[in-house]
């Protein structure tokens, strides 16, 4: 059946093809039938379907004041003439042309009216809602500005002067940074809940609804807030740390920004107690272990010569080589004497015997000394042994003392260079009672308002009005 029904609409349209239709008609019937709610799938096709619903496409006045041809009979391609169009009545064409004005005029107003209920609805209201909740509604926030910087201690100012010039303000960015991070930290958000009670301030009833914080509400929630209400900013080229607190009490943010500051200070203070006991703790174990060392030799020392009976090992050889020089004299001496005495024919015997015992005597003494240089008695050792002994650890003492004063410069150096790398905090602005609010600032939030609601808006017509032009075409 559907096949039939097309099969007789194509032969319809290609006898209607052989009316040698003008382009002007064809397309007066397409807009006939579009006026008609005829949907049509060419122009002629409208000038079929226009006349299976009784109308005649050509019979119908133009809306656009020219005539159009009222007969329907073919022209023939033998040359026939087809009959003359019908005339409009100029009375009804206008009339005609000025309904069509006034529908498009109404339908005008339409759309305009409707565009501006739109904007009023979805821009201007919600405006108008945010303005008064910004200037009648929201509480009131007040905020405390201060300022402070992380600087190195004297000791680097004075032994470090190159490389601060050539590290200039970027020297303690990576400390201010520690700094700043410390303070956005969670922990210290908890530290300030605990030591003053940061939530409570959210958490009172006087808060409007928008700001409060609720009763049970989970630290996460109590860290965005604070996140919102402590803001910190670094300026590089300065070095200066800003922080400005803002809370419903102008007492309570003059206050937290004291605390605040007060805990940065004493997250400076543990980073360079840190650092100097890193730097000074191996320094000091270092003269610690020498000292006991020193001491261990000077013990070792008192303990030899007390056990040898020896103060200087040195001034006894001395004191005994001396003593071998002096009788090695006299014994020269009386031996020049006695080879005098025997050049002599008749030598006087008694004295040639006394001579020649007390030589005896001094090679006797003579030889004992030598031989307490080299080997010791019954009860002590030898000189040499002493010597030797008292020697090695007299030198072994000297060494101790040489690494005391190593130590000592050590242990200098690590202290200077810990103060040359100790930060210290310094407060360069501090926090007032603030007398009026900062927050919210009306006329910046309502406009800031309405154009995120415009926004939204153009963006939802827009998009709206690409949808229906896609589907139209």
């Amino acid at each position: 059946m559907t096949e039939i029904t097309e099969r007789s609409a194509k032969e319809e349209i290609e006898a209607i093809k052989a009316e040698n239709l003008s382009g002007r008609q064809l397309r007066l019937a397409r807009r006939l039938a579009q006026r008609q709610g005829i949907e049509a799938r060419s122009d002629l096709d409208a000038v079929r379907l226009l006349r299976k619903a009784g109308i005649e496409p050509f019979s119908v006045p133009d809306p656009g004041g020219s005539e159009a041809p009222s007969g329907n009979v073919p022209m023939q391609g033998g040359g026939g003439m087809s009959a003359p169009p019908a005339r409009i009545d100029p009375e009804q064409r206008e009339l005609s042309i000025r309904k069509i004005q006034q529908n498009l005029v109404r339908r005008r107003k339409r759309r305009i009216f409707a565009s501006l209920a739109k904007i009023v609805i979805f821009v201007v209201l919600p405006t108008n809602i945010a303005g008064y909740y910004f200037s009648q509604m929201a509480t009131p926030i007040f905020a405390s500005h201060s300022k402070f910087v992380v600087q190195k201690g004297a000791g680097a100012a004075s032994a470090g002067g190159r490389a601060a010039a050539a590290g200039g303000a970027f020297a303690n960015v990576s400390e201010s940074i520690s700094v700043q991070n410390y303070i956005e930290s969670r922990s210290v958000m908890l530290r300030l809940d605990d030591d003053y009670g940061f939530r409570e301030l959210f958490q009172d009833p006087l808060v409007d609804p928008l700001q409060r914080l609720a009763p049970d509400a989970s630290n996460e929630e109590a860290y965005k807030l604070y996140s919102k209400r402590v803001k910190l900013s670094y300026d590089p080229t300065e070095g200066v740390i800003g922080l400005e607190v803002s809370t419903p009490d102008p007492q309570a943010s003059f206050e937290i920004s004291n605390i605040l500051r007060d805990y940065a200070e004493a997250h400076v203070r543990g980073m360079t107690a840190r650092s100097k006991t890193d730097q000074i703790s191996g320094a000091e174990q270092t003269l610690e272990d020498a000292e006991e060392n020193l001491r261990s030799a000077q013990e070792a020392v008192l303990r030899l010569q007390s056990d040898l009976g020896v103060l200087n090992g040195e001034t006894e050889i001395s004191f005994l080589m001396n003593e071998i020089a002096s009788l090695e004299t006299q014994r020269l001496a009386i031996d020049l004497d006695l080879q005098e005495l025997q050049s002599n024919p008749r030598p006087n015997a008694a004295r040639v015997a006394t001579m020649q015992g007390q030589i005896d005597r001094l090679d006797a003494q003579i030889a004992e000394r030598r031989a307490s240089l080299i080997a010791g008695g019954d009860d002590s050792a030898s000189l040499a042994r002493v010597q030797s002994e008292l020697n090695s650890a007299q030198m072994e003492l000297q060494l101790r003392q040489q690494i005391v004063a190593s130590s000592v410069q050590n242990l200098e150096a690590a202290r200077l260079a810990a103060d040359q790398a100790s930060i210290y905090l310094n407060r360069a602005v501090d926090p007032i009672i603030s007398d009026q609010k900062s927050y919210p600032k009306v006329f910046e939030n309502t406009l800031l308002s309405f154009l995120v609601f415009a926004g939204i808006y153009l963006l939802v017509t827009l998009t709206f009005s690409i949808l229906r032009e896609q589907m139209t075409t």
